[in-house]
């Protein structure tokens, strides 16, 4: 009787010796070999269990090691066939399955010698195919997942919460999708990572920002109006023209920044370093509503007070932070007037 595919398998799994085993042309079928085992003798005498494995092993022409080895192991866990299935978006999952649940000494062996008669039988021509075909597939999929990534944005524009927004931006940016013009106004984005993304145009009013990074992000002309951009990262980002009106800058990392043209009035910059932010002008920061000035750093040539609203600031802070009273405000802002600029 001529062995199976599943047979093989089991074959090779067990031993070495099999490979030379599948060259006989009389070689006995799975069942034969199990019916063979279970003649042998299984009592006390070692001796006369020795004798039974030798005249089986000789009746059924199979040299003696081989026909001991086999024995030996006829005990072990028999592998289920493996998947055959015709669904393309069940192959993998299915074959995962398949070779999850192989023994461990099977899965060595089958990884180390099964690939020759896999190869063989066509399953690794399947696998390959399988392979190709979800690779070939891989840009719809981006596609789909883009698709489904925007809805959950433009779904969740109602909502104050992330809504899994923090989520589906940080996912569209991964992958160099445009975030221009997005709306997410409002938003819990805390901790956001948007480096290098294209946020130009973008709506971020009433956004909590606090501790987003940002840094070398296009964020030309968005609106951040009454943003919390508390402990940004806004190194090497695009702010030209942005509108950061009642924004609260309070210890964000500005190096490198372009400013040209964004707004201040009314920000709150508590504890910040323009110094090395890209053209900062004296003029963006006086006028009727100026920004608020408390223990900031500024660029060489820029004459302005530098701790010019330190005494309204707590006030400020009360009126538009989550601060429950006039003192706590004021020891938070003494706390950061102790900060030194290097």
């Amino acid at each position: 009787m001529p062995l199976s595919v599943n047979e093989a398998i089991r074959y090779e799994a067990y031993s070495e010796s099999l490979l030379v085993l599948t060259m006989y042309s009389n070689m006995p079928g799975f069942d034969a070999l199990k019916k063979s085992f279970d003649r042998v003798y299984r009592g006390p005498s070692e001796l006369q269990q020795r004798l039974a494995i030798a005249r089986e092993a000789e009746a059924l022409k199979i040299p003696l090691e081989t026909y001991r080895y086999l024995y030996e192991r006829k005990d072990d866990e028999e592998i289920e066939p493996y998947p055959q299935t015709k669904n393309w978006g069940k192959l993998l999952p299915e074959w995962s399955n398949w070779l999850s649940q192989l023994p461990g000494k099977k899965k060595f062996s089958l990884a180390r010698k099964g690939l020759v008669k896999l190869a063989q039988s066509g399953v690794v021509i399947t696998v390959v195919g399988a392979l190709g075909h979800y690779i070939w597939e891989a840009p719809a999929r981006q596609q789909q997942a883009h698709y489904q990534a925007w809805q959950l944005i433009n779904s969740a524009a109602v909502q104050t919460g992330s809504g899994g927004r923090i989520e589906a931006l940080q996912a569209l940016a991964k992958d160099g999708v445009s975030l221009q013009n997005v709306k997410v106004d409002q938003a819990f984005l805390e901790h956001i990572q948007l480096s290098g993304a294209n946020l130009s145009w973008s709506i971020f009013s009433d956004a909590d920002l606090v501790a987003a990074v940002l840094s070398h992000a296009d964020l030309s002309n968005a609106d951040f109006r009454r943003a919390d951009l508390a402990g940004a990262d806004l190194a090497g980002a695009d702010l030209a023209g942005a509108d950061l009106s009642h924004v609260t800058l309070t210890g964000a990392d500005l190096t490198g920044a372009d400013l040209t043209g964004a707004a201040f009035s009314e920000t709150i910059a508590l504890a910040v370093d323009f110094r090395q932010a890209k053209v900062l002008t004296k003029q963006q920061l006086e006028g009727k509503t100026p920004p608020l000035l408390c223990n900031v750093a500024l660029p060489k040539g820029i004459q302005v007070n530098l701790n010019r609203d330190c005494d309204q600031m707590p006030q400020t802070l009360v009126d538009r932070q989550d601060f429950n009273s006039f003192d706590e405000a004021k020891k938070y802002v003494d706390a950061l007037r102790q900060k030194k600029w290097e």
